[in-house]
């Protein structure tokens, strides 16, 4: 007969904190992975228009227009292109801002915000 001084193993409760561990960080990933992924392709929109041919040669409103048909492309729903973004006239050309928050619910008053930032130089 073997004592206890012998086993080995984990208990039910080692077993459900290791689940309840993997449970947490599966939930924070499902809430918090998709704003990422929205503000990948919105950067990736904002540098399309950018490098488009004849960017430089575009007005502000024609940027924005622009932005608008990218986004509806892209299927980008969480952001006005006509409020949320900003085209300004720089020297170096124009430049193309889009500075913005996410805040994401995660149980009862809890939230998470992130803050995206994205700038691009048309020429």
């Amino acid at each position: 007969m073997q004592g206890t001084s012998s086993q080995r193993g984990i208990t039910l409760w080692g077993v459900a904190f290791i689940i309840f561990i993997g449970v947490f960080f599966l939930f924070l990933a499902f809430k918090l992975v998709p704003p990422y992924i929205t503000d990948a392709e919105i950067g990736s929109a904002l540098r399309r228009v950018a490098s488009q041919p004849g960017a430089g040669d575009m007005t502000i409103q024609d940027i924005r227009a622009s932005i608008s048909k990218q986004f509806d492309v892209d299927y980008i729903t969480s952001m006005d292109p006509y409020k949320d973004v900003q085209v300004t006239a720089t020297s170096g050309g124009k430049t193309i801002n889009a500075d913005y928050s996410v805040e994401i619910p995660m149980a009862g008053n809890i939230s998470a915000v992130i803050y995206f930032d994205h700038e691009v130089t048309v020429r």
